[in-house]
C-alpha cells in the first residue's frame, strides 16, 4: 500500500505509523523535525519516496497570496525523488 502526503501536518504520519500494510510512504521535504516527520517512518518495513521542492517555503513564508502560489508555483530547479 502506497500514502502520499505534502506539507506540514501530522495526521498522515500518524496513519502511516499505525498501518501494517504500508510499504512506500511518498512525501514532500517540507516537514518539521520537531512533529511527526517522514524519517521516523523509516523503518526498514516502509520505503520513503521524498520529492524536493527547492525555494518553496521561501516562496511560501514571503507570498502575500498563498492559494496563488499553490495554484502557479513550479520548483526552482527540476526534483528529483530521493
Amino acid at each position: 500500500m502506497h500514502l502520499s502526503r505534502s506539507g506540514v501536518g501530522t495526521f498522515a504520519h500518524a496513519a502511516a505509523l499505525l498501518c501494517e500494510r504500508l510499504k512506500v510512504f511518498h512525501c514532500t521535504d517540507l516537514y518539521q523535525s520537531e512533529h511527526l516527520n517522514p524519517p521516523m517512518l523509516c523503518s526498514g518495513r516502509v520505503t520513503e519516496r521524498q520529492q524536493s521542492l527547492p525555494g518553496f517555503r521561501r516562496k511560501w513564508l514571503s507570498a502575500k497570496d498563498r492559494l496563488q502560489l499553490l495554484l502557479t508555483c513550479a520548483p526552482d530547479e527540476p526534483s528529483r525523488p530521493h
